[in-house]
């Protein structure tokens, strides 16, 4: 640091940001184009040597060359929750969540010389300009991102995602998709429900395929299979009929096979030591009804 000048001033190569990115990889970037230390360039900054001291925005619009609207704009972290409160991102991740590395191609294309992480959505895990799979984070970074142009059912996937988004606000349907994935997660763990599965990784690898289970193909081929249970969880149709002709509901069963797992078994005995994830999600909802109404 004893090299640092004193004052600050423009770094020779100054580094746009992109649209959600984190500030840790914003200086990041900005630190590679220059040929620095990231937590050194960090410190310059914001004057302080503690990890996740806050950034001034000025003096980051200074050394980096961008404007400072820019920078807001790009960066959520450089806002105030007043000032978040006034801008126009409504449909935009917030800082906090979830964060993926941007779509490699997509950085290629527009000069970046390192790669970007940004704050996503919980649908967020294709780009469709290059027919990636870009993951929701949870992936193995440094796996890469799949081509998904050979995986109809993916793409496809996604879209309904959306549309679930769409049609019953995204807060039910984050819920809804977090609760499918447990389940879906859950099966596969013990071996349940994977034609579909095997089919799509046998797409990507081949029928002998063996890859680790946090490879991003592995979250890919899981994918389609979670839409599908999170149309039937974001949906108070289906919700209500999991809950009707106890402690068999028929319909909703039925609509389980039909679209989720084939070969879906609902059943109330605990074959694995355990109660099947939906039957247990379904089971706990109807415990906390009933005692809620006693309660009144």
């Amino acid at each position: 640091m004893d090299d640092w000048p004193t004052h600050h001033q423009p770094l020779p190569r100054p580094v746009a940001p992109v649209l959600n990115e984190t500030i840790e990889s914003y200086l990041r970037r900005l630190a590679t184009a220059n040929q620095l230390d990231a937590s050194a360039l960090r410190i310059h900054i914001s004057g302080d040597k503690h990890k996740a001291a806050p950034v001034p925005l000025t003096t980051l619009a200074l050394v980096s060359g961008q404007r400072t609207h820019a920078l807001r704009y790009a960066i959520l972290e450089l806002s105030t929750g007043e000032e978040l409160a006034t801008m126009p991102i409504c449909s935009r991740p917030r800082p906090g969540g979830s964060k993926r590395r941007q779509c490699l191609p997509c950085t290629r294309t527009r000069g970046h010389c390192a790669d970007a992480w940004c704050w996503n959505h919980h649908d967020d895990v294709i780009c469709f300009r290059h027919l990636r799979w870009i993951g929701d984070g949870s992936d193995h970074a440094d796996a890469g991102q799949p081509d998904l142009s050979g995986q109809p059912d993916i793409l496809r996937a996604n879209r309904r995602h959306r549309g679930l988004i769409r049609r019953y606000g995204r807060d039910t349907a984050a819920t809804a998709f977090r609760e499918a994935r447990y389940i879906c997660r859950r099966w596969h763990d013990r071996g349940d429900h994977q034609h579909d599965f095997q089919r799509l990784m046998g797409r990507f690898h081949g029928h002998t395929w063996r890859v680790a289970a946090s490879h991003p193909t592995v979250h890919a081929a899981c994918y389609p299979q979670i839409v599908e249970l999170t149309r039937l969880l974001a949906s108070p149709f289906w919700r209500a009929k999991a809950q009707q002709h106890w402690p068999e509901p028929r319909e909703f069963i039925n609509e389980t096979q039909r679209t989720v797992a084939p070969r879906y078994r609902w059943t109330l005995n605990r074959p694995h030591g355990v109660y099947d994830p939906l039957v247990e999600l379904v089971a706990d909802e109807r415990r906390q009804h009933h005692q809620s109404t006693c309660l009144r």
